[in-house]
C-alpha cells in the first residue's frame, strides 16, 4: 500500500479531481499497489478521471466491498505521485479497464520518473488527456 503524507490532498479546491482507490473504513491516505508491467515487475498505483470509472473498476474486479473511490484535488496530485515515485512506485495506471486488463491488454499509464521535472497542471491535464485515449 501507498501512503500519502499530505491530508491536503483530499480537498477539491474548485477544479475537477482525479480519483485513487481507498480501503473502505482505513485511512484513506492508504492506496492499493498493484503488479504492473508484462512480468509483474513494477508496483503501479490507480488513477481515474471520474468517479464512475473508479467505481466500475471496482465492480468488474469484485471489490468494491473492501475499496471506495477518493478525490484528490488537482493541486496536490504533482507532489503526490513524486512521493509515491520516491518510494517506489514506478506508474500511475489511468482509468483502467478491469476486463481488458485481466486480457493482458495494454493500459494508459504514466511513468512516475517523468513527472518529476514537470508543473502540477500539466500532470493533471495529462492524466485528463491519457484518460481520454
Amino acid at each position: 500500500m501507498g501512503r500519502m503524507t499530505d491530508e491536503k490532498a483530499f480537498v477539491t479546491e474548485g477544479a475537477q479531481p482525479v480519483f485513487f482507490l481507498s480501503q473502505r473504513g482505513a485511512d484513506p491516505r492508504q492506496i492499493p499497489i498493484i503488479a504492473a508491467g508484462e512480468t509483474g515487475e513494477q508496483d503501479a498505483l490507480l488513477v481515474f478521471s471520474h468517479r464512475e470509472k473508479a467505481k466500475l473498476y471496482l465492480q468488474v474486479a469484485d471489490l468494491e466491498e473492501e475499496y471506495e473511490p477518493v478525490e484528490v484535488s488537482p493541486m496536490v496530485l504533482g507532489p503526490w505521485l513524486r512521493q509515491c515515485e520516491k518510494e517506489g512506485v514506478h506508474v500511475a495506471g489511468v482509468n483502467l479497464n478491469r476486463q481488458k486488463q485481466s486480457h493482458g491488454e495494454p493500459q494508459p499509464a504514466l511513468m512516475l520518473s517523468d513527472v518529476v521535472d514537470r508543473a502540477d497542471e500539466n500532470l493533471y491535464v495529462e492524466i485528463q488527456a491519457l484518460a481520454r485515449g
